[in-house]
């Protein structure tokens, strides 16, 4: 009898672990882990949250950089990591929508993490050289026509967000336009700007800042809603392309079984962090617009991107060199 007693009360202790841990998170420091290097806009984004959300949670958070493999690298830390919300990740675009329909293999399953928070997105801006000599996106579209193949788009690399970019953008306006690939964003835009490539996809900061000297043409913004960093640019909705909406968006993960009380705790500390007027402000002079949600909204949104990516690189043909 009292062995039968205390085999149902240890059953009872271990299936309160879990409610236990949740309850009592976090007790120790929190590492986010950014698949990016230190000084991009992912970093920045995410150093500016980590004060507040280290604040509303009661204990450190530590930045990890782990660059490389288009976000793949980073991403495969999070989810190794164990599942107590410990170490969660900052999920992209990339890593979570594109690449695992354009690489041979992939180190991790994107759809088996336990999303958080959509922490924001960023739209891009489509820009052209003044030798170009066209100043709408009719007018690019109907030069493309004119010229297939012969004019030349660039981006960082193959399947990053502004290679899908364009290739979205060829796929509804229905033109031919050359691909050049770069090893780095920078010498992508440095290209454009010299006049050696015809156009770009190009983030908000850096297109106002060359727009402002004259050295690109902007067109259109990426968004379906204009940028106040650039407010009299329309929207390539606006000029046509109806429904096109394309940005590089922000959100948290966390591994694969994390608990739901977990996640929870972190949403709420990163929904208090996107509600702070001066983090907004900060947000928003990196050209990022402030999201938030639920855990079910940013997995859902993860969704729609996934198959809207998975359209375009099988229908472009795109595959990871």
């Amino acid at each position: 009898m009292k062995a039968s007693i205390a085999i149902a009360f240890l059953g009872l202790s271990l299936s309160a672990a879990p409610f236990c841990a949740a309850q009592s998170f976090p007790s120790k420091p929190i590492t986010i882990v950014i698949p990016f290097g230190a000084g991009g806009n992912p970093d920045l984004i995410a150093r500016v949250l980590q004060p507040k959300m280290s604040e509303t949670l009661g204990v450190p958070i530590v930045i990890e950089n782990k660059p490389g493999a288009g976000g793949n690298i980073g991403t495969a830390v999070v989810a190794k990591a164990l599942p107590d919300g410990y170490t969660i990740g900052l999920g992209t675009v990339g890593a979570l929508t594109v690449n695992k329909w354009i690489s041979k293999s992939m180190p991790f399953d994107p759809a088996a993490f336990a999303p958080i928070i959509l922490l924001g997105t960023s739209p891009n801006v489509l820009m052209t050289t003044p030798s170009l000599n066209v100043k709408t996106v009719r007018e690019l579209v109907e030069t493309a026509k004119a010229k297939p193949g012969q004019l030349t788009f660039a981006s960082p690399g193959i399947g990053t967000s502004l290679h899908m970019a364009g290739e979205l953008f060829k796929s509804r306006a229905g033109v031919f336009i050359t691909h050049i690939p770069y090893r780095s964003g920078p010498d992508a835009f440095a290209d454009v700007v010299s006049g050696r490539v015809d156009m770009t996809f190009e983030n908000i900061v850096s297109a106002g800042r060359v727009a402002q000297e004259g050295k690109l043409v902007p067109l259109a913004v990426t968004s379906m809603v204009r940028s106040s960093l650039l407010p009299n640019v329309p929207t390539l909705h606006e000029s046509g392309l109806n429904g096109f909406d394309v940005t590089a968006w922000l959100g948290l993960i966390a591994p694969p079984g994390t608990p739901t009380d977990v996640v929870q705790r972190l949403n709420a500390a990163a929904a208090s962090a996107l509600r702070e007027p001066a983090i907004v402000e900060r947000l928003q002079a990196l050209g990022f617009v402030p999201a938030g949600g639920t855990p079910a909204d940013f997995g859902s949104f993860v969704k729609k991107e996934t198959a809207k990516w998975g359209e375009v690189a099988k229908r472009a043909d795109i595959r990871a060199e």
